[in-house]
């Protein structure tokens, strides 16, 4: 918890201080706090060693990979990301199956990553990729870059489009009239890239959403979350 509060304050200094009081008492679950942290400040050189901590406790937790990689990724450094995805798949570390669900006209819906099954899937990928066109730059000015790479681009890319609780939340916003606020369950942690998307949508749409992840109850109002951005976690996509 330390690790989280001081991390996300921006006292890197303080958070190695105590990993280094704490040596032999840390555990994969602390590196990857810290790895964590490092994707919200771009450290890359303290990233690195929480990545190669990390999976030296726990060799197959994809989270790792996933952290360092968006840490490459917001670096300009793809190529680094691309051969971590390699060695990911190599070590057979393998993502967990992330499913949505939201409720609607007193229906379930579920959702798993690139559901193209759902009745108006299209409308739900088009209205997804207008509002990253939209929120461009209001994006780049919350420092999100790997939304900015997507939203750069006409096609529909899986990288973000196709992430669970968007396209839950799309589902709901493309099929009105939808009950406010909007609800959306999620059996894993938000991303930066769609926890800081949604915010923006809860602004530019006018509509309270709540996402309710494995690690956090995120209240999506005005522009804001109620997490003050301290719980979005952990990959740079599902």
């Amino acid at each position: 918890m330390m690790v989280n509060l001081y991390g996300y304050a921006g006292e890197l200094d303080k958070v190695e201080e105590m990993l280094s009081r704490l040596q032999m008492e840390l555990n994969a679950s602390l590196w990857l706090s810290l790895l964590k942290v490092c994707v919200k400040h771009g450290n890359l050189q303290l990233g690195k060693q929480a990545f190669d901590c990390a999976v030296c406790l726990q060799p197959r937790e994809a989270t790792a990979y996933l952290l360092m990689s968006t840490i490459y990724v917001n670096a300009g450094l793809s190529d680094l990301a691309n051969h971590l995805e390699i060695s990911r798949q190599k070590e057979g570390a393998l993502k967990k199956d992330e499913t949505s669900w939201c409720e609607h006209q007193q229906r379930l819906f579920s959702f798993s990553v690139g559901d193209h099954r759902k009745l108006n899937q299209h409308r739900m990928y088009e209205c997804l990729l207008e509002l990253i066109r939209q929120l461009k730059d209001e994006a780049q000015f919350l420092g999100s870059k790997f939304l900015l790479s997507n939203a750069a681009t006409t096609k529909l890319q899986p990288s973000l489009c196709s992430h669970s609780q968007l396209l839950a939340l799309a589902f709901v916003l493309v099929n009105p009239p939808f009950k406010k606020p909007v609800r959306v369950k999620k059996n894993a942690c938000i991303c930066q890239d769609c926890h800081t998307l949604i915010k923006l949508i809860s602004d530019v749409k006018n509509v309270c959403i709540i996402i309710v992840d494995d690690k956090c109850s995120h209240l999506f109002k005005r522009g804001k979350c109620s997490c003050h951005d301290y719980f979005y976690a952990h990959s740079k996509g599902e």
